[in-house]
């Protein structure tokens, strides 16, 4: 990696730590939530299963979906982060669930080193869910994929939509910039006033705020937590977004076949099922 993005990493790391955000989710995360997270996977991918399948997680957050993925049979996992929290997190499933490390293997690593990532092969499901977007050089990272993808094999993507609505997610940057260069005391405020303000939105809708967190990650099938979520969502800086068509463009450009594609409400996650067709 070259001295401009390692020196963005050790910026990136004293920043807002989403493995430890996770950490707190994982306490309690059950087998109805497990079972949501893999719903998820096999409804957007089209398959019943991964047997035979080999499957990198890049940001591996949690470790949710890289479980999932070895729960689904996969061949091969690897899961990659460059947060050590999130590396915590994904070795605490792995042990709790006894999955054998040769089948799930987790490292510490980035997106935005190609050489690292170009030498951990190629696989048939590369999965990168509202990850990419915080790196602080998306499109670099966007890029750097595509290597680890496999002929005729799938990149499964989330990506913040660029909303100009209000507020729109250049208002949205701000707040989050705000919010990750201060102190507990600071962030809780923004957060109650965060949640505050999407109640009242869930309310403007005629929707129960009760009952929508209390069966929050239900709906969406990802299994998440609401309140997590939120503080993943004011955390999440770095933060860059583009639209449907920047995306498939994109990787259109690189003969890439978009087989299915999520549309995100307002600033929330489009997501794009591509297949590599060289």
């Amino acid at each position: 990696m070259d001295e401009k993005l390692e020196l963005y990493e050790d910026i990136y790391k004293k920043k807002f730590s989403f493995g430890k955000n996770w950490q707190f989710f994982l306490k309690k995360l059950d087998n109805k939530k497990i079972e949501l997270a893999k719903k998820s996977l096999t409804d957007f991918t089209k398959l019943k299963n991964f047997k035979d399948k080999t499957f990198i997680d890049i940001g591996c957050g949690s470790g949710l979906f890289s479980l999932c993925a070895c729960l689904l049979n996969a061949e091969k996992v690897i899961s990659i982060d460059v947060d050590e929290n999130s590396v915590s997190c994904a070795k605490y499933l792995r042990n709790k669930f006894k999955i054998n490390p040769e089948i799930w293997e987790i490292k510490t690593g980035s997106a935005l080193d190609s050489d690292f990532l170009k030498n951990q092969g190629e696989f048939d499901i590369v999965y990168s869910w509202g990850v990419l977007h915080h790196t602080g050089y998306m499109w670099k990272a966007l890029e750097n994929v595509i290597p680890l993808i496999a002929k005729d094999g799938s990149l499964y993507l989330a990506i913040y939509n660029e909303f100009k609505g209000f507020p729109n997610s250049k208002t949205w940057a701000k707040i989050k910039k705000f919010y990750s260069n201060h102190g507990k005391i600071i962030r809780k405020i923004i957060e109650m006033g965060y949640i505050s303000y999407y109640i009242l939105g869930l309310l403007a809708h005629g929707k129960n705020p009760i009952k929508y967190i209390k069966n929050y990650g239900q709906k969406g099938a990802r299994g998440m937590s609401f309140y997590r979520d939120a503080v993943d969502w004011l955390g999440g800086y770095p933060y860059e977004f583009a639209s449907t068509k920047e995306i498939i463009d994109f990787y259109g450009g690189k003969n890439f076949k978009l087989i299915t594609l999520k549309k995100a409400k307002r600033e929330g996650c489009n997501q794009y099922l591509f297949q590599k067709n060289d």
